[in-house]
């Protein structure tokens, strides 16, 4: 059975998550993820493979993007949840696709298709909304409207497996909202449902979610790495003026005689 070429990109979460680095550093990183992509967990050596000559350079750098498995193999933990989700969806699919076509008659006069057991209907209900609607369960609905309502249910599924348990309907229903304040135009089809609610965080374009940065991965990083000398003078400025800084790091906080920023 051939691989599953294709997995959801959060492009915004790829953006914050490398805004430190060079496009030369970028381009490095990118390689080593499309390897564990390909061939799952990499080995010391197979990192050198990848990277080249460039690998005394890139590496250092890259090192932290990347956790150690049981067997001392790098991988990247996002991108193994996101590649996860894509094969147990896919999985489920085949397994759908195989068990509708033995009952299909069956199928249409259940509670909610075979395929779509497991979905919240409180995901089904909001993707509706979205065009006006009610969700319906397949034994009240008027023939015309059953491929329909089947692409509802299959972009339902795409966006519960996409999401974290919980959030799918919250970024529905914030979708909803953002094109209301907005006076934006909604999604014109069903089938585009899933791809349109995934472009955005919609919670955090309304301001009604923080969006949590790390701001200490990178001198946790490097302060494991480095000697205390060379870590104090490469943050010798933060620790001179950033409060915050100084004491997630165990410093003493600033004396009236050492004002902050002198």
């Amino acid at each position: 059975m051939a691989k599953d070429p294709a997995m959801l990109w959060y492009w915004a979460d790829w953006n914050s998550g490398t805004t430190t680095l060079s496009r030369f550093f970028k381009g490095c990183y990118m390689d080593l993820l499309h390897a564990q992509f390909n061939s799952g967990h990499l080995s010391l050596e197979e990192i050198k493979t990848v990277l080249g000559s460039d690998f005394g350079q890139a590496w250092p750098a890259l090192q932290k993007k990347f956790a150690v498995d049981q067997a001392g193999k790098y991988f990247n933990e996002r991108l193994e949840v996101e590649k996860n989700k894509r094969a147990n969806y896919t999985a489920s699919r085949k397994k759908n696709l195989t068990s509708s076509h033995m009952d299909t008659h069956k199928a249409s006069h259940m509670d909610l298709h075979m395929d779509n057991v497991n979905i919240d209907v409180s995901i089904l209900k909001e993707v509706c909304k979205i065009f006006g609607k009610e969700y319906q369960p397949p034994k009240d609905r008027m023939p015309s409207e059953a491929n329909w309502f089947r692409d509802i249910e299959n972009q339902a599924k795409i966006l519960e497996a996409s999401y974290p348990p919980g959030d799918a309907v919250k970024q529905v229903k914030g979708y909803l909202k953002y094109c209301r304040q907005k006076d934006r135009k909604l999604i014109g089809t069903a089938h585009k449902a899933a791809e349109t609610i995934l472009s955005s965080n919609w919670l955090a374009l309304l301001g009604e979610v923080e969006v949590k940065i790390d701001k200490y991965k990178d001198a946790e990083w490097d302060k494991g790495n480095l000697t205390l000398a060379a870590w104090e003078a490469q943050y010798a400025y933060k620790l001179k003026h950033d409060k915050d800084f100084r004491k997630h790091f165990g410093y003493a906080e600033f004396s009236i005689s050492e004002p902050m920023g002198k």
